[in-house]
C-alpha cells in the first residue's frame, strides 16, 4: 500500500506495471529491459505470442521477440544503459533480466537472425552481459559489440566482433574461444552433420569507423553494420548486398523525457522523501 501511495503521489505520470520498489536499496527499478528510442521502417513486437507493430517509446519486456522488416532499423535504450541497434530482416529476444541498478545486473540477448551492435556503456562483472545465437554465445568483459547471425546453404553462420574490452565465445560443442578488441570470430555450424568449423579475422578499419561515435550522439542515428562474412570468399565481403543505414529523415526521435527519466526523478523523489523522514 505505501509503495503504492508513492507512486500515486508523483507529480509526473508513471504504469505500475512498468516500475517496482526495491525495499533493499530503497529505489524503483524499472520492470522493462528497453525502450524504443530510434526507428526506420516498421518494427513487429511479439509478447505471448502475438505480433503487433510498434512505434516509438514501446518498452520491451523479458521474453519479447523483437523483428524488423527488409528495411527498417531501430535503436533501443536498455535499463543499464547500453545502446542497441538493430539491422534489417533482424530478430532479437530479451531471454534474460533481472536488475538492481545499472553495474548489478543480468541480461542476455539471443540473436535469431540478423544484424546487431551493441554499446555497453556501464562496467560488466563476469557473467552479467551476455549475447546468444542459435549455436554459440559470447559473455563480454568489453563495451563495444557488433554481431551477425543468418542460416545459408545448411548452415548456421555466427559472428562476434569486440571494438573494445575482451570476451569469451562459447561454441556449440562447448570449446572456448576469447576474442579481443579488433577480432571477429566466424563460427559455422553444419545443420546437418553437426560439424563446425571457425576463423579469426581482423575488423577492417570501415567496421572500426563505423561503429565508433561519439558517446554523446548515441540517440542521434543508427550507424552500419557489420558485413555479412562470405564463406567462399574466406575474406569479410564488403560487397552491397547488407543494407547499411544511417541517420537520415526517415527515423524518428522519441518525443519527451522518456521512461529512463521518469525513473531518475522517481528515484530523486524517494531520495528526498528518505531525507525528510530522518
Amino acid at each position: 500500500m505505501n509503495n503504492l501511495l508513492i507512486f500515486l503521489l508523483l507529480p509526473f505520470s508513471l504504469h505500475a506495471q512498468d516500475f517496482s520498489f526495491n525495499k533493499d536499496t530503497g529505489k524503483a527499478v524499472p520492470n522493462f529491459v528497453g525502450e524504443l528510442k530510434l526507428l526506420k521502417g516498421r518494427v513487429l513486437k511479439t509478447t505471448g505470442g502475438r505480433p503487433r507493430v510498434v512505434e516509438i517509446g514501446e518498452k520491451f519486456y523479458p521474453m519479447d521477440i523483437v523483428a524488423t522488416d527488409a528495411n527498417s532499423t531501430m535503436k533501443i535504450l536498455v535499463a543499464d544503459d547500453t545502446w542497441l541497434s538493430i539491422g534489417p530482416e533482424s530478430e532479437l529476444v530479451f531471454t534474460d533480466f533481472q536488475f538492481t541498478d545499472k553495474t548489478n545486473r543480468k541480461i542476455y540477448y539471443e540473436l535469431k537472425k540478423g544484424q546487431l551492435s551493441a554499446n555497453v556503456r556501464q562496467r560488466v562483472k563476469a557473467g552479467e552481459v551476455g549475447f546468444r545465437t542459435r549455436y554459440a554465445s559470447m559473455a563480454i568483459r568489453g563495451t563495444k559489440v557488433m554481431m551477425n547471425y543468418r542460416e545459408l546453404n545448411g548452415s548456421g553462420i555466427t559472428e562476434f566482433a569486440l571494438i573494445e574490452g575482451q570476451a569469451d565465445v562459447t561454441d556449440n560443442k562447448g570449446n572456448s574461444h576469447p576474442l579481443e578488441a579488433g577480432e571477429r570470430i566466424v563460427l559455422i555450424e553444419n545443420q546437418k552433420s553437426n560439424e563446425g568449423q571457425f576463423e579469426k579475422l581482423k575488423l577492417t578499419p570501415q567496421d572500426l569507423e563505423n561503429f565508433s561515435s561519439p558517446e554523446g550522439e548515441e540517440d542521434k542515428g543508427i550507424k552500419p553494420f557489420m558485413p555479412y562474412f562470405e564463406p567462399k570468399a574466406l575474406s569479410v565481403s564488403q560487397a552491397g548486398e547488407v543494407n547499411t543505414t544511417s541517420a537520415n529523415k526517415d527515423e524518428r526521435e522519441t518525443g519527451g523525457e522518456g521512461s529512463f527519466n521518469n525513473l531518475k526523478k522517481l528515484n530523486e523523489q524517494l531520495q528526498d522523501n528518505q531525507k525528510k523522514r530522518r
